[in-house]
């Protein structure tokens, strides 16, 4: 090879070589995260779901749902997922409520995701599809049903959100399920999360209708609410559109001709770093969801801070 050639080269071992860091760090992060999770009743209750014992969650989630939905959803959301389907199903038809049927379509969900891997779905084995859309479906119904049951409860229309994006529901159907969990609670943080990632262009979502979600998203919050960082999850998302459009090397340039950076400092400073900022149960997670972006950013030693003080507050929850 020419001179040139071997400066290419360099360059795109370069550039494979951070990628593979930077997903290696956040790997980490998460298996981390998980392993740092006990100490409270949200981690008794997860560990027993695991072994396919539910009343622990229930006992938990009910009395959570008198405080606050969003304290209820950030719960189900991580320890739900994590229930056998058997153990969930049997629980929800001996219950017949409207949160055994939640818990159930969560736990068909988290499995039929197991079953088809993370990967895009281009890389998802062909013979995955069909038990992935089978067990999809029956957390459609289930979810469904819950929202059926009791008419005032957020969480079956914010879990709805994952089943119309598995199930190619479109941006329409996904966007009428959003607004009906905000009906219920306009600023439950889990429900906002769902969004993110449902709207998102990687998922066939619409840009569009992101951008108008994202533009006004905490319209009339004070700062140092939590929902003001949900910003900086949608800037993350912003670059993987363009990376999915283009390549990485457009990401970054999208990060600096859009602003980006400036944008998520002024959502970060109007929640984590407000002095009125206080974290609730969904908080450690949301902080979470940030970590995207500032790894991607290579803004490392920031991530880990977020990560670190995640830890401490869900260390802080009862």
């Amino acid at each position: 090879m020419e001179g040139t050639d071997w400066i290419f080269l360099a360059i795109f071992l370069l550039l494979i070589g951070r990628i593979v860091v930077r997903r290696q760090r956040l790997v980490r992060l998460r298996d981390a995260w998980d392993e740092n999770w006990t100490g409270n009743e949200a981690a008794a209750a997860r560990a027993a779901a695991k072994v396919g014992d539910l009343e622990p969650l229930r006992a938990l989630a009910t009395r959570l749902r008198q405080e606050s939905w969003g304290d209820r959803d950030a719960v189900l959301s991580s320890v739900a997922f994590d229930a056998p389907v058997e153990a969930a199903r049997e629980s929800a038809l001996a219950h017949n409520d409207s949160l055994g049927w939640l818990i159930a379509g969560m736990a068909m969900i988290s499995e039929a995701w197991r079953r088809r891997g993370n990967d895009r779905a281009e890389n998802v084995d062909e013979a995955a599809w069909d038990p992935f859309h089978v067990l999809v479906g029956q957390a459609e119904q289930a979810v469904l049903h819950a929202a059926e049951l009791d008419p005032h409860d957020p969480g079956p229309w914010t879990v709805s959100l994952t089943t119309a994006m598995a199930l190619g529901l479109g941006i329409d159907e996904t966007t009428r399920r959003f607004q009906e969990a905000c009906a219920r609670d306009p600023h439950n943080l889990s429900a906002h999360s769902s969004y993110i990632q449902a709207a998102a262009e990687k998922w066939s979502g619409d840009p569009d209708a992101l951008r108008r979600w994202a533009a006004t998203l905490g319209d009339g919050l004070p700062d140092g609410h939590p929902m003001h960082a949900y910003r900086i999850c949608a800037a993350f998302e912003r670059i993987m559109q363009v990376e999915m459009a283009d390549n990485e090397s457009a990401g970054t340039r999208v990060i600096r001709t859009e602003n980006l950076r400036e944008l998520a400092d002024e959502a970060y400073a109007r929640s984590f770093g407000h002095p009125d900022y206080r974290p609730s149960r969904k908080t450690p997670s949301v902080r979470i969801e940030t970590l995207h972006f500032y790894l991607r950013c290579g803004r490392t030693d920031f991530a880990q801070a977020q990560y670190d003080a995640a830890v401490a507050e869900r260390r802080l929850l009862p």
